[in-house]
């Protein structure tokens, strides 16, 4: 195990100051600074990679981690940590489900997601450009109808699809923005196929398939063929259980068999979402 490959940790996020960077561990509650020369060095470590030498203080610091080793230990974490309070958020969603109970709504329209997932997104769409767009599990449309409007608010072209097993009727969803809702399981390659071929890459693929079996995660090689080079995917819902090292463990084997994808940085900047964010790299 000495030579084993290693990751940034998802419980880092950086803060970015004119002269340096600090590297913030949510779960520790420790920050450790470091040049711009080194952060660069720092990101390329979103893929699984051999130690550097020159990195051994990150990886005692615990921002760089081995493969299945990226959880908690609940005996090191500082109370009120944004962690803590993200492990204990997690615990109170999947005991209430809120997002199912309160109906919130994006212009009128039921949005079966969290608030703070939605912002995530208006986030990634229009920093990255994103205009080719995959939701794959979009229940109610509520997510859809979402991200149509952004596309729409920034007046930009491209592709929405969204499959699901059971049609629904999305009020409101612009079919001018090539716009396409396909029906089948997405357990089968057939309908991967359906949406492969309305547009054989996609910016950004979300996997909103549930959360007490891990669905998502579970088909998560299979959708991330259709992710685009620097694309992104999104796998919600993978804190369910309390115990998640089955989700690490899965995470970090799809990483290793697939290396061309890594860690996205940014979404570190947001502990309570519900899941993890891949992106192709090459």
């Amino acid at each position: 195990m000495k030579n084993s490959p290693v990751r940034f940790s998802r419980f880092v996020y950086p803060v970015l100051y004119d002269e340096y960077v600090e590297l913030h561990h949510a779960h520790l509650g420790t920050c450790l600074r470091i040049t711009y020369e080194d952060y660069w060095a720092f990101v390329s470590y979103a893929q699984f990679r051999p130690l550097q030498p020159t990195h051994q203080e990150w990886f005692e610091a615990q921002v760089l981690v081995k493969a299945e080793c990226d959880l908690p230990a609940i005996e090191q974490t500082k109370p009120l940590t944004e962690s803590s309070l993200a492990l204990a958020y997690h615990r109170w969603y999947w005991q209430h489900e809120i997002e199912t109970q309160r109906d919130y709504r994006w212009l009128g329209q039921v949005a079966v997601k969290m608030p703070m997932d939605l912002f995530f997104y208006q986030e990634l769409i229009y920093s990255q450009k994103r205009s080719r767009i995959l939701e794959v599990g979009y229940g109610r449309g509520g997510g859809l109808y979402f991200i149509d409007t952004v596309l729409r608010l920034l007046n930009r072209e491209g592709f929405l699809v969204g499959v699901d097993l059971q049609p629904a009727h999305i009020e409101g969803f612009n079919s001018e923005n090539q716009s396409v809702l396909v029906h089948g399981d997405a357990r089968d390659t057939e309908t991967l196929e359906k949406a492969k071929a309305i547009c054989p890459e996609y910016d950004l693929v979300i996997l909103d398939l549930g959360g007490l079996d891990n669905l998502s995660l579970e088909l998560l090689p299979m959708w991330a063929q259709l992710v685009a080079p620097s694309g992104v995917i999104v796998v919600e819902d993978l804190w369910a259980d309390v115990d998640q090292r089955p989700v690490i463990r899965a995470l970090d084997m799809f990483l290793m068999q697939n290396r061309q994808f890594g860690l996205y940085l940014e979404a570190n900047r947001y502990p309570f979402l519900k899941g993890i964010v891949l992106q192709r790299i090459e």
